[in-house]
């Protein structure tokens, strides 16, 4: 157990409960506060996280993030596993508390394919019972004859990015491969040389050697079960690198049994760690297993920490993470390019729920002119952790904002409109709040020179940038003096002006005025300038 960094307090402080790469603790105290504490159960791990005020956890397998730990600390934000699967982490109890869970699926690509292929090479040639016969004393050639694998055939399902890596490698090897994985391209498979199999039920019977690699989820979970096990060769030989439960234990042990199966080579199982010599499978004379290595090389370890660190230090700051796992964010490229308008979104949302009381009934978001192409949903995200942050005592976050708003039974709408708004910007961001009874408001926003800006409301043109601030919004019968008039009331209040826009209909028609202010409105004051003649209605408006 290493010591707590004593790194200046202004910085995030974290808590690593696994073993982790010191290259990635040396990425992460860079600029946070880093506590390494291993071996954590629930409840010491909940106390940690209590009495530290811990704003990220990184784990990797061992540790248990339960929904009673995601609930212990109001500071938790993020929660990092530092390699592929997120089975040890409560998902869904971390979206309803509002902390992101990131993920590293890429570090270890290649090692868990080169494990995959060590264990092929291994079952088909009997190498784990070999060298354990050796090593007792005894010479047994004629007991670990083995098979070639040249010429046979590799069905893999799952032809993600550690399946395509298992595919190119076996297909060097000779061997004819077969891929299932409904979301692949089938001009992606014949790229790697594989066949692909339309169904599962259509790649078991012609595999000699099946391995999986997909991730455990309630579709997957017992996908390799006894009915598909028995659906394979006699003398097929299963290999699983993925996740402990994809094949089914109970299954595999009685098809073992019966010489169904030849062979299994298991790198992960169900209830890791296991510590049982007398466990079943593990101790099978026809099974080689290892504990979980498929990620455990020098180079993987290295590069899932630093990797991880990274994420976890983009995450703290707000900025898009691309392997967050039950947040909404921008893919690729367009990640940077749409942090600016994710803010404007927030913005818009703060405003727009601040307009009227009562109950919401509609939020719609819109993107306009070359805003299109954006993608929309992590916008949407945002504009509802916005409008939330404001009427809610509960964390709102674009985590689990789209959560809430499905409990509150909120109608949410998304629209793309080719149209701009006007000249001067690329294109722009339009919420529309309404409430029950039927009251509305309707912004228009667009990002100019990095910065928001706001550019109508309600139809009112305005060029407002969009700081943190309080606001005085009227609408008023556009006459002569009415600026003055309410101008006077704040400076006797001591209320001082940072800047005023009008957006009107018509010269003498009605007009939208809004007043930047250094402080809060009195509420004595606010009725004054409500009682003003030729004022329709005021609205007292914060930002941030």
């Amino acid at each position: 157990m290493e010591k707590p960094d004593n790194g200046p307090s202004q910085q995030p402080r974290i808590l690593v409960s696994d073993p982790f790469a010191a290259e990635g603790l040396d990425a992460l105290r860079t600029r946070a506060r880093v506590d390494v504490k291993l071996g954590l159960n629930e409840q010491c791990l909940i106390d940690e996280l209590q009495a530290g005020r811990y704003e990220a956890l990184i784990v990797r397998s061992e540790t248990q993030v339960t929904g009673a730990v995601l609930g212990a600390s109001p500071s938790l934000r993020v929660v990092a596993r530092a390699g592929v699967g997120v089975d040890n982490i409560d998902v869904a109890a971390a979206t309803r508390h509002g902390v992101l869970v990131i993920n590293m699926p890429t570090g270890n690509i290649v090692t868990t394919a080169e494990h995959t292929i060590s264990l092929l090479c291994a079952l088909a040639r009997n190498l784990p019972q070999a060298n354990a016969a050796l090593r007792a004393g005894r010479w047994e050639r004629s007991s670990f004859v083995g098979v070639e694998l040249a010429g046979k055939t590799l069905g893999i399902v799952g032809l993600g990015r550690v399946g395509s890596e298992v595919a190119r490698r076996a297909v060097g090897l000779a061997m004819r491969v077969l891929g299932f994985d409904p979301y692949i391209a089938p001009e992606v498979a014949e790229r790697l040389g594989v066949t692909l199999c339309a169904s599962l039920d259509e790649l078991l019977p012609r595999a000699d050697f099946l391995t999986v690699h997909t991730a455990l989820s309630d579709e997957t979970q017992g996908l390799i079960d006894a009915r598909a096990l028995a659906r394979l060769p006699r003398g097929a030989r299963v290999i699983n690198c993925a996740r402990g439960g994809i094949v089914d234990e109970a299954a595999l042990l009685d098809a073992l049994e019966s010489g169904h199966i030849a062979g299994a080579a298991l790198d992960v199982f169900v209830g890791e760690p296991i510590r049982d010599k007398a466990h079943p499978l593990i101790g099978h004379p026809r099974v080689v297993a290892t504990p979980h290595l498929g990620a455990a090389t020098h180079e993987a370890q290295v590069k899932v920490a630093v990797g991880t660190a990274q994420a976890v230090l983009a995450a703290l700051k707000g900025e898009p993470v691309q392997t967050a796992v039950n947040a909404p964010i921008a893919r690729g490229g367009a990640a940077e390019a749409s942090a600016p308008y994710l803010a404007l979104a927030h913005t818009l949302g703060q405003l727009g729920v601040q307009w009227d009381a009562g109950p919401l009934a509609l939020v719609r978001v819109s993107l306009s002119g070359d805003l299109v192409g954006l993608d929309l949903e992590p916008i949407v995200s945002e504009t509802l952790a916005g409008i939330y942050s404001r009427i809610i005592v509960e964390r709102v976050n674009r985590v689990n904002a789209r959560l809430i708003a499905e409990e509150r039974g909120l109608c949410v709408e998304e629209m793309r409109s080719s149209d701009g708004h006007g000249e001067g910007y690329r294109g722009a961001i339009h919420v529309l709040v309404r409430r029950s009874n039927d009251r509305f408001v309707e912004l228009v926003g667009s990002v100019i020179h990095d910065q928001p800006h706001l550019l109508s409301i309600n139809g009112y043109q305005l060029h407002l940038t969009l700081t943190p601030g309080e606001w005085l919004v009227t609408r008023h019968h556009d006459r002569p003096g009415i600026i003055g008039a309410v101008g006077q009331l704040l400076g006797e209040a001591n209320v001082n002006i940072g800047f005023m826009q009008l957006g009107r209909d018509e010269p003498h028609g009605v007009a939208l005025m809004v007043v930047g202010v250094d402080s809060p409105i009195p509420d004595q004051v606010f009725a004054q300038v409500q009682a003003l003649e030729p004022i329709q209605s005021a609205r007292r408006l914060r930002i941030g």
